[in-house]
């Protein structure tokens, strides 16, 4: 069950600063994990998702107002998707 580039959401989008949002995908049959990474490369929050778990929520609580993106790797570094979110006041 490998993925495809659009079957990963990532949902508000823009998202009010402080508040979560969501990154949801069709149910895997690998484990797979969400870097959030700021424009100049600094990682924000890494996460694993399990076998058969559908997304995850992240809270932006403490990040500055910006652009952000999201990558969503299997357990090889092997990228699926990049989603770029934004976060506004």
């Amino acid at each position: 069950n490998t993925p495809n580039l659009q079957s990963f959401h990532v949902r508000p989008n823009p998202v009010t600063k402080g508040q979560r949002f969501e990154v949801v995908s069709p149910e895997m049959n690998q484990k797979w994990e969400i870097l959030v990474v700021k424009t100049l490369g600094q990682i924000y929050r890494k996460e694993s998702v399990n076998v058969g778990e559908r997304g995850i929520s992240i809270s932006t609580d403490g990040w500055e107002v910006g652009v952000y993106f999201v990558k969503i790797q299997n357990n090889s570094k092997r990228t699926f998707s990049i989603s770029k979110v934004l976060i506004i006041e």
